[in-house]
């Protein structure tokens, strides 16, 4: 699931029993919240933000740090793979400086 929980139901539904962290009350702005966890017997990843360009960040971190995907000036570089494994996160991270 990717969102903010302002926007995504079942993000806020994550967030209200205090099952993910809340993106509002712990992180920066621009910060994020990448989350694995089980739900109702699913396996579920959450990206989430304390605003969009929050979310856009986790994103970002997950495929660069997490899945080795490069963003390149000339293009990009996505590993090829049989196939894709998640593994458990819990990850939150907010900018050092405002890039506001």
């Amino acid at each position: 699931m990717i969102g903010l929980p302002s926007t995504n139901p079942q993000i806020d539904a994550l967030v209200r029993p205090r099952k993910i962290r809340n993106p509002e009350r712990i992180l920066k702005p621009e910060g994020f919240i990448i989350e694995t966890l089980i739900d109702g017997g699913l396996s579920k990843l959450v990206i989430t933000g304390r605003d969009p360009k929050g979310v856009l960040n986790g994103v970002y971190h997950l495929l660069r740090e997490i899945f080795g995907v490069g963003f390149f000036g000339d293009g990009r570089q996505v590993p090829k793979r049989d196939s894709l494994t998640v593994p458990e996160l819990s990850i939150a991270s907010s900018p050092k400086f405002n890039n506001q």
